[in-house]
């Protein structure tokens, strides 16, 4: 009889745990979504720290970002960026540090009738003993999981050309190495002398194009959205990749120059807007 007793204590305390660990999973969950936006698990790339959500309004889309892939600078030398993140219902916030650096960076989620927007501030501060030049961001926003977006024909991406005018992506002229990746760094009018950085120029894939404005633009399959990734303030470059595992698109963010002991920032957005 007692041990009759003691093995339906164990059979309920057992449950009990069972019960509670699935209250935490669930609560863990909800606490990673909001209305409007799940944060999930990246599909890919995990040791690049990156983070994956999915919107409402089309919920069989996946996104991924990588922000930032990499740093680059006239003084960093290809650090290891991997931002670790803290996923709260309606923001993001990513942190990384090295010896002499740190970065924040905050996602903020906001909706309404007509666009969603996530909103990215990126927050750099210079601990080492020299000013930190021409800073820029590789803001990766991959496609591969959003085949409604994805387009690597580019026959539905949109730049602006040195004139300011609005053209396809696939109309501006490209340049790829012997055996080397079909992606494309393009310079920006006012940005950073591209073949100055190891990491950027190794690729061998830069476009003697130089682009205008603030954003990348791209239009759904079905006509019915425009996403945009927008840098809000001097724009380094501009990336796209059309690998089949790829279809991404970036606008990497130029920082202004940071003496030793001093912070600066970097803005932008991503939107997502129905069209008429």
């Amino acid at each position: 009889m007692r041990n009759f007793l003691i093995w339906g204590l164990l059979t309920i305390f057992s449950s009990l745990l069972i019960l509670l660990q699935i209250g935490c999973e669930r609560n863990s969950e909800k606490a990673k979504s909001g209305e409007g936006i799940q944060w999930v698990e990246p599909k890919k790339w995990q040791s690049m720290g990156p983070i994956s959500f999915k919107l409402q309004a089309f919920p069989d889309q996946e996104f991924m970002l990588v922000f930032p892939e990499w740093f680059t600078s006239n003084e960093l030398n290809d650090p290891d960026t991997s931002f670790d993140w803290d996923l709260k219902p309606y923001t993001a916030v990513g942190s990384w540090e090295s010896e002499s650096y740190t970065s924040t960076l905050t996602i903020r989620f906001k909706q309404s009738e007509q666009q969603i927007e996530l909103e990215w501030d990126y927050e750099f501060n210079n601990d080492s003993d020299k000013d930190l030049t021409n800073l820029s961001t590789f803001n990766c926003l991959n496609l591969n999981w959003a085949p409604l977006f994805k387009d690597l024909a580019m026959e539905r991406t949109w730049v602006r050309d040195e004139k300011g005018e609005e053209v396809l992506l696939r109309e501006i002229v490209k340049t790829q190495g012997e055996g080397k990746r079909t992606m494309q760094f393009y310079p920006a009018l006012g940005g950073i002398e591209l073949d100055q950085y190891r990491l950027i120029a190794r690729w061998e894939v830069t476009s003697p194009t130089h682009l205008s404005g603030d954003r990348v633009k791209l239009i759904s399959k079905d006509g019915r959205w425009q996403l945009e990734t927008i840098v809000d303030g001097p724009v380094a470059y501009f990336f796209n990749n059309w690998e089949e595992d790829h279809g991404c698109i970036h606008s990497a963010p130029l920082f202004p120059s940071i003496a030793p002991g001093k912070s600066a920032t970097a803005k932008g957005r991503i939107i997502f807007t129905k069209r008429n």
